[in-house]
């Protein structure tokens, strides 16, 4: 695997090129970025490398936007990767330590070593306040001049560690993610298929053997009211639904007074 990386015959010198500062919240992303040939950013951050994409593209489709690869807190870069295509913002990959990343776009990786601030701290961006390179923030741009001079600075140092040493570590602890993963959706689904009772159900008891059913609670006391209401008017001789505003009211209040309401 070692050997797709690191080529002596990689290009150092470019008359048009873009560069940004990519900073990483973990060795795990890098990773994943270098296995599966995907980045994501923050959403801020895709849509700036997007148009930075697409603004190179249209110069030339041999200007490359180059990824400086660094993780917060390491003291080092870990590497040099190429955007090779625009982002969807719609596809969304499941590598990530945190689910909070949304789009993706796809990258080629060329240098992959640590290289220690150290080497770096002398390079000085105009465009940050005249800060250190190594001070950056994600997506930062780096211009050209800048660029090239950390590209060299990657490509010339020998370095005998890189992310590719751990990379049986990492593969294992991205299984045993999976696994945790997998498990926690399998749980999540079983409470889900869960019947609870419905408010109809709730609404109903059985009545019988017969299987027929019977409302009960609020239900019941309206049904019963009209149930009376009606056998009374045909006690007057009337139909219940003929009975006269007054003696539905007086009626209602009698039985309210039998129901305790």
């Amino acid at each position: 695997m070692k050997d797709q990386y690191n080529q002596a015959d990689f290009a150092e010198t470019y008359s048009d090129a873009k560069f940004f500062i990519i900073k990483s919240y973990s060795e795990d992303d890098v990773h994943k970025s270098v296995k599966y040939n995907v980045w994501a950013s923050t959403p801020n951050g895709n849509k700036k490398l997007d148009a930075a994409y697409q603004e190179a593209k249209e110069k030339s489709s041999e200007t490359p936007v180059f990824l400086l690869f660094s993780v917060n807190a390491s003291g080092q870069f870990v590497g040099l990767a190429e955007m090779v295509g625009r982002v969807d913002f719609e596809k969304t990959v499941e590598h990530w330590q945190q689910d909070k990343w949304t789009g993706c776009f796809p990258v080629k990786w060329h240098i992959v070593k640590d290289v220690p601030n150290s080497l770096l701290k002398h390079i000085i961006l105009e465009n940050n306040e005249n800060k250190p390179v190594t001070n950056s923030r994600d997506t930062h741009e780096v211009k050209l001049e800048q660029g090239l001079q950390v590209l060299k600075i990657f490509k010339d140092h020998v370095c005998k560690t890189s992310i590719l040493d751990d990379f049986g570590f990492y593969d294992n602890r991205e299984k045993m993610m999976q696994e945790r993963k997998a498990k926690q959706q399998q749980s999540l689904k079983k409470v889900i298929d869960v019947k609870l009772p419905s408010v109809t159900d709730m609404e109903r008891s059985p009545k019988g053997e017969t299987g027929s059913t019977e409302l009960t609670g609020v239900g019941t006391d309206v049904l019963n009211k009209e149930r009376l209401l009606g056998k009374a008017g045909e006690k007057n001789g009337e139909k219940g639904n003929d009975v006269a505003p007054q003696d539905l009211k007086t009626q209602t209040e009698k039985l309210a007074g039998l129901n305790g309401c």
